[in-house]
């Protein structure tokens, strides 16, 4: 077909990770999750409002919520409040990447998980 293309390399922003696709949560949390892992980028937090995140999902604030309560449930973020109402979220280190090491990953992002290791440790 002419209209096709290989994703791998030609896209770019939030992806998201094999471990928290075979998590029990809903799809907006799982989404949300990708969204600060990419905002995050090579830091631990980011500060994005519930405003921006739900203009990114184009749903409600009180959505935004919901699945961000649902990512602490999991243990995958912690959301610290700020004193000029604004909240940062930390990436916290999945307990599943550290149970089950490379089983969560292809073959072709061994190598990677290693720094991922090293960066989450």
């Amino acid at each position: 077909m002419e209209n096709t293309f290989a994703p791998r390399g030609c896209i770019c922003g939030p992806i998201l990770p094999r471990f928290v696709l075979t998590m029990d949560m809903s799809p907006g949390a799982k989404t949300i999750y990708a969204i600060l892992c990419d905002i995050a980028a090579d830091k631990d937090h980011c500060w994005p409002s519930h405003a921006r995140l739900a203009e990114l999902l184009h749903c409600s604030v009180s959505s935004v919520k919901n699945w961000l309560r649902e990512l602490v449930t999991h243990k995958l973020i912690a959301i610290r409040r700020n004193a000029a109402r604004t909240s940062t979220y930390y990436m916290l280190k999945p307990s599943m990447l550290q149970a089950s090491g490379a089983a969560f990953i292809g073959k072709a992002q061994e190598a990677n998980f290693t720094s991922c290791q090293t960066k989450f440790a």
